[in-house]
């Protein structure tokens, strides 16, 4: 075995935009319409038009919480109980180096980002429904 052998290339990560990306990063003209980290009702959660995003355990379960700590998929979590390796580059690099990943494929996690579909679910009701999963016939 070469210390080549085992390494894998991911094809299908997620990041989570820390909450500030987009207010630093937006000019100041796009700002107010920009994405922005609400928290409504104890519920944290991505909000721009009349779309209200949490981020659950989905998308940060992989291979960075161990399978007995994983948080329940559709439960919306705080930015706090969010892995660093989710949003902090050095905290990916050595999580991607423990499991052996030489290169991976990221999308983002917020569906305003332009690069991401546009498939959240929009609401105009309460920030814990808007985080409920929902089936589609």
């Amino acid at each position: 075995m070469t210390d080549a052998d085992g390494w894998m290339i991911s094809v299908d990560d997620h990041l989570i935009e820390p909450p500030n990306v987009w207010s630093d990063r937006l000019p100041a003209k796009h700002r107010e319409a920009g994405p922005r980290w609400v928290v409504d009702d104890g519920v944290e959660a991505w909000h721009y038009e009349d779309v209200r995003q949490c981020v659950g355990g989905a998308v940060t379960s992989g291979a960075i919480w161990p399978p007995e700590d994983r948080p329940p998929v559709f439960n919306p979590l705080p930015f706090s109980e969010i892995p660093p390796a989710c949003h902090d580059p050095r905290a990916r690099i050595e999580a991607m180096d423990a499991d052996r990943v030489l290169a991976s494929l990221v999308f983002p996690t917020c569906r305003a980002s332009p690069a991401a579909s546009s498939c959240a679910r929009r609401t105009r009701s309460s920030p814990s429904s808007a985080c409920r999963p929902t089936t589609t016939g």
